[in-house]
């Protein structure tokens, strides 16, 4: 295995194990050195949800490896065609690490696996699978078409993608019928796998906040927010899903704006 796959689940190992012994030592603090049965069946949960997006991570370090092995020279994929999609629309959100005590209303790349985690259980896995499959498709076509190399910009322009990324936002938006429970889910989520920070630039205690995600949800439901607003487009949603989720997606891209 290529030594920066391996150094990756280093990495990811060694989170995975502070995260277990922190959710054992805090737990232990809180109730004076003993644990009772319901302790330690929630201890069992969290632990399993750790592993499993533990899992996904490792699964993500190693298939972007053999894509790079299987890609032309040059082309690099950073991860799959649709998460980019998905982060597209608020990317412009990020900051350097180093930048991010300035710049308050920034986020942290740190924070895109529990981004991904996220939006693999709102849009759920079959879903995942199609657009992921779609996505590819269509960069594989601006690939050809680029001698090989792959400019994201014209990958996000076309209609295919277009229509991907608003497929999304409308499973996704569905989610968000509670928006405050949801926000505190989203925040747990992303906050629990974050990848860890470098010391030296001062950045392991950026957390992701309840402002950060108002403004990064925002930016996510931009394509929905104008498709909602075009008549055309808004009648054929409707005709599709139904008075009642319109109805939800216009609460949701009214909350965030």
């Amino acid at each position: 295995m290529p030594e920066t796959v391996t150094h990756k689940i280093d990495q990811l190992s060694n989170t995975l194990q502070r995260k277990c012994h922190k959710l054992l030592a805090d737990k232990v603090a809180e109730n004076g050195g003993h644990l009772s049965e319901d302790d330690v069946n929630m201890l069992a949960k969290a632990f399993h949800h750790t592993v499993d997006a533990f899992k996904i991570q490792i699964t993500e370090a190693v298939e972007a490896f053999a894509q790079e092995r299987h890609c032309s020279k040059g082309y690099n994929q950073r991860t799959n065609s649709f998460i980019r999609l998905m982060v597209h629309n608020f990317e412009h959100q990020f900051a350097n690490d180093h930048d991010l005590k300035a710049h308050s209303d920034c986020l942290s790349r740190r924070m895109l696996p529990g981004f991904i985690n996220a939006v693999h259980a709102m849009v759920g896995t079959q879903n995942q699978i199609e657009y992921m499959e779609q996505s590819q498709a269509i960069t594989a076509k601006v690939r050809t078409r680029g001698d090989g190399k792959v400019d994201w910009q014209d990958v996000y322009q076309t209609p295919g993608a277009r229509m991907i990324s608003l497929g999304a936002q409308i499973e996704i938006a569905q989610h968000f019928r509670q928006p405050d429970k949801r926000i505190d889910w989203l925040i747990s989520m992303i906050n629990s796998n974050m990848i860890p920070g470098d010391e030296a630039q001062g950045d392991v205690d950026w957390q992701f906040t309840r402002d950060a995600a108002d403004r990064m949800l925002a930016a996510v439901f931009s394509d929905l927010r104008v498709a909602l607003d075009n008549n055309a487009t808004r009648q054929k949603i409707r005709a599709t899903l139904g008075k009642d989720i319109v109805a939800v997606m216009d609460s949701v891209v009214g909350r965030f704006q």
